[in-house]
């Protein structure tokens, strides 16, 4: 028997089987979330408005009311865990790099997947994901495939105008538009131009729809309208996935023209059913569910901060459109995912299959920056610490409310005294109070305060610190400040734990990024029809080198504008997605500049060991990213020539050597042949020579030295010597 419930018209009303199973399967997650999540959760949104709960007391009468003569404020360490770790996760949009079988065909999906992020504005969507992911431990984000198009008014020459220009200026419809420029041609004849600009003048205002996107885009769902199964895993393992929304009429009419095919029978049927559809119009009205439900997320929160739900903080008088609710349930039948809708609660509106295979994944993706062990739901850091946040907003309303006693100085008074505050008179001296009776008043001494609740406050900081390394103080200290003596080596140690934990944030960013990119892909692939084309100067800064750049560009003749044109089918293959964690702040800024600096410096310093010039690129990098690197780097110096050494040596040509004369007339381009011979002839006659020499010195060797002479020979008359004989006849 099916259930019932009651309509906004406070009647009756049955609920079909269908309706009646999701129904069932919302209220139980809601109570699962209820028991678990939404109270811990509230507490953190009230953290992060800087709202507490209010201290009571009971009055005279035994109710309670707000104690107004204690502080009560909360301290922003909350909201400074959540807008630093979504700002540094969030600085730059996802940089994705693809792999597949065909590289260049990856690089072109991967331009492809970043183009259609920056053009959807998808980058809004994803820092709300990041922040109630970084917030409340667990974050959804919706893709889905929409073409945006938007008519604009241009003004037109009627002599110039086209076919389909003319029918729209005529109120024609696209199916007849096209059926009219594929039958005649999208030119006018001259007959036709003429009776134009008889009825319409000279100039015309002509309707032209404009496509400003045709693609994926990226959604956020808020967690408290998101309902998967009780005790999940994960998205993907859920046996259903529901979400419950605030529809109005164009959204029904929409589905109501929308068709959807039964991939078993192939029979196509509308998505919601017409007569449901109307239906759901006469019971609808200006609902605030959301808000009104007993269980509700949004309730709770806004009950936190003492914000009204909307219905009671204005109804209008009229409502401006209707609006009524709307439960959307993704599971898996037969191996295929597929959509219903259910409206108020009870009219089952519909259902349609995936228009495309995401191959078992859901549209929807989940971000869990801290993964818990065994559910689904992961932490988050201002859930750790909120036990923390309330003592140290308690220790620092303590330590405010003690400092404003002291400066009211306790007085010990007769009851029946009749004493104001008037009659404390404040002159350029000193504050006096006359007395008739010096006994009726008498100044209390208070306690001093300890030194304890300042160190107490410190501890705190520093507990903080170790759940949220984002919110550390890197400053020296004081003496009334903690970390009052802190070295530059523990700086450093504290810099680098902040930037692995960040680091592992990064890493399970980009698990949401690629589950999301996987959907996105199947659309591209499915879905794409005609090519795309991309300026060169609409990619994102330093997302492909320059020759990666050039080798999948279009150049065009005569010009330096460059296109990357991607096919559909270019597209259609496996590839691989790869996040790179350095496009979204894998580093902090300030400590990527140190480290480039203290590398470069090292290179300057020692230019023996290191080469200077490679460490001036990732300087500059970090330094001046937009600046080229080919106009802020200067071109390395070319080497220096050779020294040149001259020297003249003067002798005598023929007195030199014979290869050392070869060499010089060789030197000086001479011919070589005749010096050769020449050097051949001298070197016989000088050998004839030797050997005549020889020859004589033999001879003479022969010959004794001292030949035996008579006595007195050789001895003239007076005793001269006489001369000698050759010893040949005459």
């Amino acid at each position: 028997m099916a259930d019932t419930t009651i309509s906004s018209s406070g009647t009756t009303r049955k609920i079909d089987d269908d309706a009646s199973e999701i129904l069932e399967q919302r209220h139980a997650s809601e109570r699962y979330f209820m028991n678990n999540y939404y109270s811990e959760w509230t507490e953190v949104y009230r953290n992060l408005k800087c709202r507490v709960e209010p201290i009571t007391k009971k009055n005279d009468k035994g109710e309670d009311e707000e104690d107004t003569s204690r502080s009560n404020v909360a301290l922003p360490d909350t909201a400074t865990m959540v807008r630093r770790g979504t700002a540094r996760l969030t600085r730059n949009s996802p940089n994705l790099r693809l792999r597949g079988a065909n590289q260049d065909n990856a690089d072109k999906a991967a331009v492809q997947l970043m183009y259609q992020w920056d053009r959807s504005e998808s980058q809004k969507s994803f820092r709300k994901v990041v922040r109630c992911g970084k917030a409340f431990g667990w974050a959804v984000g919706k893709s889905y495939y929409d073409k945006v198009e938007v008519t604009r008014k241009f003004k037109r020459v009627t002599e110039r105008l086209t076919r389909p220009e003319l029918m729209l200026l005529r109120g024609a419809g696209a199916k007849d538009i096209r059926q009219a420029n594929k039958d005649l041609g999208p030119r006018l004849s001259e007959a036709e131009i003429s009776q134009a600009i008889s009825e319409y003048g000279d100039r015309v205002t002509v309707p032209t729809a404009v496509t400003k996107y045709n693609g994926p885009m990226l959604d956020y769902v808020f967690i408290g309208d998101f309902f998967p199964e009780p005790g999940f895993h994960s998205i993907a393992e859920s046996a259903y996935l529901i979400e419950n929304s605030i529809r109005d009429e164009q959204w029904l009419e929409y589905w109501t023209k929308q068709t959807s095919e039964d991939p078993d029978t192939g029979e196509e049927a509308p998505v919601i059913d017409p007569k449901k559809a109307q239906e759901l119009m006469d019971m609808a009205g200006e609902r605030y569910y959301l808000d009104q439900k007993a269980i509700s997320l949004r309730r709770m929160m806004r009950e936190a901060v003492s914000i009204a739900d909307p219905l009671s903080a204005g109804k209008p008088i009229r409502p401006p459109k209707k609006r009524f609710m709307v439960d959307e349930r993704h599971s898996i039948v037969n191996g295929r995912l597929l959509i219903e809708y259910v409206g108020e609660e009870n009219v089952y509106l519909g259902r349609q299959w995936y228009p495309w295979d995401t191959y078992g994944k859901p549209v929807y993706t989940e971000m869990i920056l801290i993964p818990d062990v065994f559910e689904g739901i992961g932490d988050s850091t201002p859930r750790l610490g909120r036990f923390l946040q309330q003592l140290r907003n308690g220790r620092m309303n303590q330590t405010t409310d003690f400092i404003n006693n002291k400066l009211l100085p306790l007085l010990k008074t007769l009851k029946n005294t009749n004493l104001a505050e008037y009659d404390v008179v404040r002159t350029g001296f000193a504050r006096l109070l006359r007395l008739k009776n010096l006994n009726e008043v008498e100044f209390l001494q208070d306690p001093q305060f300890p030194v304890e609740a300042f160190q107490d406050q410190a501890q705190f900081v520093r507990e903080l610190q170790q759940i949220e390394p984002a919110m550390t103080d890197f400053a020296p200290g004081t003496d009334t400040i903690p970390q009052a003596g802190k070295l530059a080596t523990s700086l450093v140690m504290q810099k680098q734990a902040a930037d692995v934990v960040l680091a592992d944030e990064l890493n399970n960013l980009g698990q949401f990024v690629r589950d999301t990119m996987e959907v996105w892909i199947a659309f591209n692939q499915q879905a794409m029809e005609d090519a795309l084309e991309i300026p060169a100067d609409q990619l994102r800064p330093g997302v492909f080198e320059e020759d990666r750049i050039e080798a999948l560009s279009i150049r065009t003749a005569g010009a330096q504008a460059r296109m990357i044109r991607i096919d559909p089918m270019d597209i259609q293959e496996e590839f691989e997605i790869l996040p790179e964690e350095g496009s979204t702040l894998a580093d902090d800024d300030t400590y990527r500049v140190q480290k480039a600096v203290q590398a470069f410096q090292m290179a300057a310093t020692n230019p023996d060991v290191f080469n200077k010039r490679a460490f001036a690129p990732p300087l500059l990098s970090v330094l001046a990213p937009n600046v080229p690197e080919d106009q802020a780097i200067n071109p390395p110096t070319p080497p220096a020539p050779p020294v040149k050494i001259g020297f003249n040596v003067t002798a005598k040509f023929e007195e030199l050597a014979p290869d050392v004369q070869t060499a010089i007339l060789q030197g000086v381009g001479l011919p070589t042949q005749g010096q050769e011979v020449l050097q051949g002839v001298k070197h016989v006659s000088k050998a004839i020579q030797d050997v005549g020499a020889a020859a004589n010195a033999a001879a003479e060797l022969e010959q004794p030295s001292h030949p035996t002479q008579p006595a007195g020979a050789g001895r003239g008359a007076n005793g001269t010597p006489k001369p000698r004989s050759n010893g040949r006849a005459s």
